[in-house]
């Protein structure tokens, strides 16, 4: 699978048989995405840096795209997807929906706008084996960096891509990645995509930090 990040929390995941997109976001934000297809499109919350589903259409010689945005299990061609309760605030007003996604052999979990400093263990107990975690770092809106390395420790996964800090053109006030950096112990240069399979998954001894570059940024 080949793995590309546009800002904020979106991602796109790009499978043998599918494409998959997560948390599209409006012109709000201050960044352009490029011209996105999907055959499936997440929504882990109900914010306009999260929500622009309009923004993405369907693949070529399909009729629509199939949108998924709230707890419970969700099957689509093949990708199995569960959404999971979580809090976008620590007063636990609004929702927030992580999801576990399970694709060509690989498990993938994508924590949204989450707001809680330390998962729950029914959140964790669905969030097991996970080996690729897109975790947000940027605080403000949501968990920093300190918060997100200690829920990463919690989830122990493979891989883990931090998402939603600030970037060049960003309009939202988030901190930059490098509070998430300095407690990984790791700083490594920006890749433009991740290609990864079941068999290149590093070894769980000691987990991989990846950081990508923003695509299409002009």
């Amino acid at each position: 699978m080949i793995i590309k990040y546009f800002g904020q929390s979106c991602i796109q995941i790009k499978t043998k048989s599918s494409i998959i997109i997560i948390d599209p976001y409006g012109s709000e934000v201050g960044l352009k995405l490029p011209n996105l297809r999907a055959d499936i499109i997440l929504v882990t919350h109900d914010h306009v840096d999260h929500n622009n589903v309009a923004a993405v259409k369907p693949k070529e010689g399909k009729e629509k795209v199939a949108i998924f945005s709230g707890a419970g299990e969700f099957e689509h061609e093949g990708v199995l997807i569960s959404g999971i309760p979580s809090w976008h605030d620590n007063e636990q007003k609004e929702k927030n929906f992580m999801y576990s996604v399970y694709v060509d052999g690989v498990r993938l979990a994508h924590l949204g706008d989450l707001g809680q400093k330390n998962l729950f263990e029914d959140q964790l107990e669905l969030l097991d084996n996970v080996d690729i975690l897109f975790v947000p770092v940027g605080g403000k809106f949501t968990i920093d960096g300190e918060a997100a390395f200690e829920i990463t420790n919690q989830i122990e996964p493979k891989i883990v891509i931090p998402l939603h800090y600030k970037v060049e053109g960003s309009k939202y006030d988030l901190e930059t990645a490098d509070k998430f950096l300095k407690m990984e112990g790791k700083s490594p240069d920006p890749i433009e995509e991740l290609k990864i399979e079941k068999e290149t998954l590093p070894k769980e001894e000691e987990r991989e930090l990846v950081v990508l570059s923003v695509s299409g940024k002009e």
